[in-house]
């Protein structure tokens, strides 16, 4: 059985967490929705603003959007 596993491709499921804040409902809900272009936007946009511990809560749910939508789009394209 361990032996099977050095061979075995296999997946995990690590929990990431984003900021939910209201400033955030919208960006998070086009997330649940796979809208992920739409949600970038959005981030891109808070990330931008003059308030720094809201635009830096941004660019980490924009970090996490990244990595969500292209795991969740290369475990679509396998086989």
């Amino acid at each position: 059985d361990d032996y099977i596993k050095k061979f075995h491709p296999a997946s995990a499921n690590e929990g990431k967490k984003i900021y939910t804040v209201r400033i955030f409902t919208e960006s998070n809900d086009l997330i649940l929705k796979r809208e992920w272009d739409k949600a970038a936007d959005l981030l891109q946009a808070i990330a931008s603003g003059s308030n720094r511990i809201v635009a830096k809560r941004a660019r980490h749910n924009l970090s996490v959007l990244n990595e969500v939508s292209r795991s969740i789009t290369s475990e679509v394209r396998e086989p």
